[in-house]
């Protein structure tokens, strides 16, 4: 996957990361409104049947009006069928003053003792809502009405409204996540097509380039060949000019193989990684032995990667090269590897200058330098890294550092196993 393409996706998953987080929280704040409104709508049904069942209190001709006497008609008496068949489903009870159940209507089944508070109370088993009220008249206690009444509908209101909030946050999410990629990839359209002309330029430009930086670099390797008759001031011109023309040819060569890498698919290939290794070493033997600088290589010779030769060769170079350039006089470094399931991974240590914690996540940025952790003089461009951090995701790899001022630098690279490795891995693992 490109880098623009990992882009466009991370934008297109913030987005909807962000509408997926108002739409919860909005469901979530609708959710709890409403099955407040539903179950303080429950309560007040029964506070209003309360009331109706106090003012249906009958003293049965008792002009006394003794507590004794008190009774509720709505409860004691027969009731219209249409209002009979919503009783039965609930309980109406009624206990006297001396809280005795007298009277009761309703198959709802309600097995808690009285409680003389007025209050609500819920029912687990069966599920209900049971409502106590006493009932006091010219200051004296008539008794208490207890209504209960189940829960089901209350239940099913809710669970629809919960079912109806969830399908429609999901469905706004598959919309919006439909609309957004699409609106993502028209945003980045314009971004996209000016990146390509820009790899085009690059790529364009630094192979024109490198015919004219041969042609300097040629013309000023023959003038040193007969630097006899050459004053010193033109001499150390001419070396300048050589010194200045492979900074170039090199800087140029990264680029081209950077602005290759970021669109150019993978080839199905494989390369032994202490082969390669042992080639980057040799090849770099001479800017070792300038800064009298151990290398050591401890690699296993069966580890077979699912990379290009050069592609790693360019990767492991780079990296030793930064090793040794960054490592003082008499130093050491170290490459070794190991495996970890369908992946080999490879540290590259030294015990050089290291790296500031801040400069970190700068390091592979192109033509990036810090006074303490890349310098110009040393002849690199500021590309090693970059390239580095390029080719190891071009092959779905990463690449990690563990660094601090003073104590060196440790990169780690996990790079895929071949096929044949992994597979051989595994064979000797299940014996």
């Amino acid at each position: 996957m490109s880098i623009f393409a990992k882009t466009e996706q991370k934008l297109i998953l913030m987005c909807m990361g962000v509408f997926a987080a108002v739409l919860i929280v909005f469901a979530s704040l609708v959710g709890s409104v409403v099955t407040n409104q539903i179950k303080e709508e429950s309560r007040a049904d029964l506070r209003r049947l309360v009331d109706a069942v106090v003012a249906s209190i009958d003293f049965d001709e008792d002009e006394e009006k003794k507590p004794s006497s008190a009774e509720p008609d709505l409860i004691v008496s027969e009731m219209p069928e249409s209002s009979s068949q919503l009783l039965n489903s609930m309980k109406l009870e009624w206990f006297n003053f001396e809280k005795k159940l007298t009277a009761q209507k309703g198959s709802f089944k309600v097995t808690v003792p009285l409680d003389t508070n007025e209050g609500f109370v819920e029912l687990k088993d069966p599920r209900g809502i049971m409502y106590t009220k006493p009932v006091v008249a010219d200051n004296q206690l008539l008794g208490y009405v207890r209504v209960a009444q189940p829960l089901d509908k209350e239940d099913r209101a809710i669970e629809g409204l919960k079912n109806g909030l969830l399908l429609g946050t999901l469905a706004a999410l598959v919309v919006s996540g439909i609309g957004t990629a699409f609106l993502v990839r028209q945003s980045m359209e314009p971004v996209f097509k000016n990146m390509q002309q820009l790899r085009q330029f690059t790529a364009d430009a630094s192979h024109e380039l490198r015919n004219p930086i041969a042609a300097i670099l040629t013309n000023s390797a023959v003038a040193l060949k007969h630097a006899e008759g050459m004053r010193t001031g033109d001499q150390e011109k001419f070396e300048l000019i050589e010194q200045s023309s492979k900074q170039m040819q090199r800087m140029v060569e990264g680029l081209l193989l950077l602005s290759r890498t970021e669109h150019v698919e993978r080839v199905a290939s494989q390369a032994k990684l202490e082969q390669v290794a042992q080639k980057c070493v040799s090849d770099l033997k001479v800017q070792s032995a300038a800064k009298n600088t151990s290398v050591e290589l401890n690699i296993d010779p069966d580890i077979e990667l699912n990379c290009d030769g050069d592609d790693l060769y360019r990767l492991l170079s780079n990296l030793i090269e930064n090793a040794i350039s960054y490592t003082g006089d008499n130093g050491t470094v170290r490459i070794s590897a190991l495996r970890q399931g369908a992946t080999a991974v490879v540290k590259v240590e030294d015990n050089g200058v290291g790296i500031a914690q801040e400069d970190l996540e700068k390091i592979y940025d192109r033509f990036w330098r810090a006074d303490k952790s890349r310098n110009y003089k040393s002849g690199n461009q500021g590309l090693g890294l970059a390239i580095v951090k390029a080719l190891v995701e071009h092959y779905q790899g990463n690449i990690s550092v563990q660094s601090a001022l003073g104590k060196g630098s440790t990169f780690t690279v996990a790079l895929p196993l071949s096929a044949q490795t992994h597979r051989s891995d595994v064979l000797e693992k299940s014996t």
